[in-house]
């Protein structure tokens, strides 16, 4: 599985918690990742390939364990420091809420 640059970011940077959705048809269950907050917020999900809930929900688990443990290049490192800290603010700001 190849998750996006963001997604890792996402990841290491925001609660998130694991789901599975299922079963399908042929009993298999997908995984989830999703921001942890009230309203549905995912961030990526599998296609229904594990055998029970636990299963997926173990995987997505010990995925959000390895992006957390990898260096992901911040795409804002290449901007001029005035862009990125508006950025950087933009962001702070929209976490914190109204």
């Amino acid at each position: 599985m190849s998750i996006s640059v963001m997604d890792a970011l996402v990841i290491q940077n925001r609660d998130v918690r694991c789901e599975a959705g299922g079963p399908d048809k042929d009993g298999k269950w997908a995984g989830w990742i999703m921001i942890d907050e009230d309203r549905w917020s995912p961030v990526l999900n599998t296609q229904p390939i594990f055998e029970s809930k636990e299963a997926a929900i173990k995987c997505m688990e010990n995925l959000v364990s390895e992006v957390r443990k990898t260096k992901v290049p911040n795409p804002l490192d290449s901007l001029p420091k005035d862009e990125k800290e508006t950025i950087e603010d933009i962001v702070r700001m929209s976490k914190e809420g109204p």
